[in-house]
């Protein structure tokens, strides 16, 4: 659906390649500095020489990898990665700028996040003889003295090239630059250059290079050390800054102040149209993030010191830019207190009125209505075109349809959704995404058999009728598909679940400026099944309080990767990721029982606290396990490293009741003795707060207290001790009142010894819930002869602690 520009500029750094080096017929390295963006160095081979060694042409070679690095979705065979003598494709989760790959350091293909470490990226160019992998590095990773290395293969029919690929960082020259001047009042300009770009509006992210000659620049500011310049760029360029604030403080104008943090690929900036003071557009833009108000972008600025050249691209924000408009920036490059001006015009010209179809005759029409309901996420309905009738229709092959959509000029339009497929206005005029309230795409590249058609998410209201024809085309003729979505009133089932269970996870988190997926947790599939029945559950969140009026309280509208995973509101409620307030996503893997958190770039800062509540539900039975998660964001990870869990069930009552507890496994996976444990010296026992964080350590002897509510409060009402009797180790629990016969709540203690903690998952219940439990473990036990713990899971193989069989209970030593 929606490619985020971050999305794109991650997508944009991503690598080709992977592997040990092979016996590679091509190999070349190149050298960079340690970065903190995502500039590439180039590796050049002549495109002629692979072509040969292809036994083709270069013509030939430069349209299929042209097509390969154009297309939403790629052939994967055309480029693969060799991995210790394997061959590993191309696929999604590692893709990247012209569907390449992000890489470890030796090569193993992985997603972007916290295992890449460099990327490398094809470019083609037909004229000038060139096929070129541009590589680079996971900003902030790599060090001065490391390497990276990738093979990457290129196969066309069926005859194979390797390239062996080299990245080395190396250290940065010293540059001494001069306090800067960073307030554009107070800058002294010594010069302006200006260069003007013509585009047509655009529906896409693609941008052109330009240049400017800087020679007279450079030496009006005295930089005479061109190799430095080129090396320290990001230290000299600076561009103007817009006020994201309120309009009362100046929201909406252009700051004073001037900023060299880029906001866009590599050196580079997003750029919004500034305001006067009463309001009016005046065609400059000033540098801030990527959101749907920007106009353009300029990245990738460097310096070639051979021609004394500065390059950047510039691209526009997809469908934000209209016929005839002119936009303009000013960036600077200051050196100390002298500036000289770089002026960026945009100017949009008239795109002329196609032809369209006129040209082609028409062999049939088709028309498809769908239903869908109100949508808070991404789902696709599908309409399944007779492909078969409609090849035979304009005499051709299936293989050999053609499928357009037309834009608001009569001109067939860029691709503009997934695999080839558009985004569409109400009645069906193609768009780019920011203007689309529909889109249709085939859910298989260069495949029409199968259309997706969903539209924006909480954007529609049941009556609502979006309309679109699209137009099979093989030579001068044309097959027309007509598509009604209609929305229609949505059948809800109310999910009734018994939560069972509750767990309490308390994180701390980094704020960052790119997406990372953090794992922080994991359930033991055992535990799962033993709880609810199943090791298979699905994943629920919490609708919003409106949606939840009409759809019920729970939902499994997956709307994060990798599913199932939810974006999050700042209230902790299912949303999605095009909601502004959605800045977490948190998800389970379902095959470990890992939970993972992600965060939108920049969305989070120190002091920060988000809090959500998730569910894993066996749908057969409606039993769930309600999980508490709290993340803080913090300047600086305390690392906690959990090293074991155990369930309990303990019952409460104003007479003191005295549980077996067995502290022989905690003592082992944290790495001391029982005795340790339970010293009243030590203070290794801390009970969880209903914030989700644990509350000050205290010892065995000195017990925890919770609140009714399963709550550690130092002054609760419930309250434990573990103390040694004998030989065996007794917890004896006790009520300063009495509980009600239903009485069920969670609570959660552990050890925790040098950052290590072992957690205790408690079930709080009154003595006659807990008695009956018993009994109902008992009865499957008189029959069967099984053996049980106390929380109802048959155990095969016994360690210390308090079991029952055939209804009795015994204790093992």
């Amino acid at each position: 659906m929606k490619t985020t520009y971050l999305r794109n500029l991650l997508l944009a750094v991503v690598c080709l390649f992977a592997g040990t080096q092979a016996q590679a017929q091509f190999s070349g390295s190149a050298e960079q500095y340690p970065t903190a963006n995502w500039s590439g160095a180039p590796v050049t081979f002549s495109l002629s020489e692979v072509a040969t060694a292809l036994e083709t042409d270069a013509a030939t070679l430069g349209t299929a990898l042209t097509t390969y690095i154009e297309a939403e979705t790629p052939d994967p065979l055309l480029f693969s990665a060799i991995v210790n003598g394997n061959e590993v494709a191309w696929t999604t989760e590692t893709t990247a700028a012209n569907n390449g790959f992000w890489m470890t350091a030796t090569g193993q293909p992985v997603a972007y996040g916290d295992e890449s470490v460099f990327y490398a990226s094809p470019i083609v160019d037909t004229d000038a003889d060139a096929l070129t992998f541009n590589l680079g590095q996971m900003p902030n990773v790599m060090q001065a003295g490391q390497s990276a290395q990738a093979t990457l293969k290129l196969t066309l029919a069926a005859k194979s090239v390797t390239f062996a690929l080299t990245l080395n960082v190396v250290a940065k020259p010293v540059f001494e630059v001069p306090e800067p001047t960073v307030l554009e009042s107070q800058l002294n300009i010594l010069g302006t250059k200006e260069v003007v770009v013509e585009q047509y509006p655009r529906g896409g992210y693609d941008s052109d290079a330009v240049k400017l000659y800087i020679a007279d620049a450079l030496e009006a500011l005295g930089l005479t050390e061109k190799s430095l310049v080129a090396s320290n760029l990001d230290t000299l360029l600076y561009a103007t800054q817009y006020n994201t604030g309120d309009v009362e403080q100046g929201g909406g104008m252009k700051k004073d102040s001037l900023t060299n943090k880029a906001t866009a690929g590599g050196i580079g900036w997003w750029l919004r149209p500034v305001q006067d003071a009463n309001g009016e557009e005046t065609g400059e833009c000033s540098a801030t993030g990527w959101g749907d108000t920007d106009r353009f972008f300029l990245e990738s600025f460097a310096y070639n010191a051979e021609n004394d050249s500065l390059t950047c691209n510039l691209g526009q924000y997809p469908g934000q830019c209209k016929d005839n408009e002119q936009y303009f920036t000013y960036i600077y490059m200051i050196y100390g207190q002298k500036a000289y001006r770089f002026k960026y015009t945009l100017k949009l010209l008239e795109k002329e009125q196609g032809s369209g179809l006129s040209a082609y005759t028409k062999v049939g029409e088709a028309n498809v209505e769908l239903e869908q309901e109100p949508l808070t996420d991404w789902a696709a309905v599908q309409a399944r075109p007779d492909v078969d009738a409609i090849a035979a229709a304009l005499g051709c092959e299936v293989s050999a349809l053609g499928l357009v959509a037309l834009d608001d000029k009569d001109n067939f339009a860029a691709a503009t959704a997934n695999n080839g497929g558009w985004w569409l206005t109400e009645v069906g005029t193609a768009v780019a995404y920011a203007n689309g309230a529909f889109y249709i795409e085939p859910a298989t590249a260069n495949d029409y058999s199968v259309l997706n058609v969903g539209h924006k998410p909480n954007t529609r209201q049941v009556g609502d009728e979006l309309k679109a024809s699209l137009y099979f085309t093989n030579g001068d003729k044309y097959y027309q598909y007509n598509v009604t979505l209609k929305i229609v009133e949505p059948e809800y089932v109310e999910k009734n679940f018994q939560s069972v269970e509750t767990r309490t996870f308390a994180i701390q988190a980094l704020p960052t400026a790119n997406y990372s997926e953090v794992e922080f947790a994991t359930v033991s599939l055992e535990d799962i099944e033993a709880l609810i029945g199943t090791a298979s559950p699905a994943l629920y969140g919490l609708n919003i309080d409106s949606v939840a009026a009409v759809k019920g309280a729970y939902s499994n509208a997956w709307s994060c990767d990798p599913k199932p995973g939810f974006w999050l509101n700042a209230e902790g409620r299912v949303s999605v990721w095009g909601d502004a307030n959605s800045t977490v996503a948190v998800g389970f893997k379902p095959s470990t029982g890992v939970f993972y958190h992600n965060q939108k770039p920049n969305a989070k800062a120190v002091g920060d606290v988000f809090t959500t509540q998730l569910f894993l539900v066996n749908e057969e039975n409606n039993k769930m396990i309600t999980f508490n998660i709290t993340i803080s964001y913090v300047e600086s990870l305390e690392e906690k490293e959990e090293v074991g869990t155990e369930n309990f069930l303990l019952p409460v009552d104003m007479d003191e009741q005295i549980i077996p507890i067995d502290l022989t496994k905690p003592a082992q996976a944290l790495g001391v003795s029982v005795d340790d444990l339970l010293s009243p010296n030590n203070y290794y026992l801390r009970g969880m707060k209903k914030d989700g964080t644990y509350g000050e350590a205290t010892s065995c002897s000195n017990g925890l207290s919770f609140d009714l509510d399963g709550g550690f409060d130092a002054y609760g009402l419930i309250y434990f001790t573990i103390e040694k009797q004998g030989d065996a180790t007794e917890l004896i629990i006790m009520s300063n009142d009495p509980v009600a016969e239903d009485f069920n709540v969670s609570a959660q203690f552990c050890f925790e010894v040098n950052n290590k903690q072992y957690v205790y998952y408690v079930k709080l219940l009154s003595k006659k819930g807990y008695e009956d439990g018993i009994e109902t473990v008992s009865a499957e036990g008189r029959q069967s002869g099984k053996l049980f713990d106390l929380s109802g899971r048959q155990v095969v193989k016994p360690q210390r602690g308090l079991y029952i069989q055939q209804g009795r209970k015994f204790i093992v030593k």
